[in-house]
C-alpha cells in the first residue's frame, strides 16, 4: 500500500485540486521526463502557487535524530 500511495499515478492523483490538492511528497527531479511533463501539466488551481515559486521556500525534512526529542516535546508542552 505505502508503494503505491507514494507512486508518481497516487501523488499525481494527490496533488489534483478537484481531488485532494495536497503537495507530492516525490523527489521532483528524480521522476522521469515524461512524469516531469505530466506533472507540469496538472492544473492546481488559481489558489495554488506554482510549483517554481513553492520550490524556492522548500525545506528539507528534519534529521531522523530529532524524532525522539520532537514527540517527547510536543507531549510536554501541547498534549499536557
Amino acid at each position: 500500500m505505502i508503494n503505491f500511495l507514494l507512486s508518481p499515478n497516487a501523488q499525481f492523483k494527490k496533488l489534483d485540486s478537484s481531488y485532494w490538492g495536497d503537495n507530492t511528497s516525490l523527489d521532483l527531479f528524480k521522476l522521469s521526463k515524461e512524469d516531469q511533463k505530466r506533472l507540469e501539466q496538472i492544473d492546481r488551481g488559481r489558489t495554488v502557487l506554482p510549483i517554481e515559486e513553492l520550490k524556492k521556500s522548500l525545506l528539507p525534512e528534519i534529521d531522523a535524530e530529532y524524532v525522539p526529542w520532537l514527540k517527547e516535546k510536543w507531549m510536554d508542552e501541547v498534549v499536557r
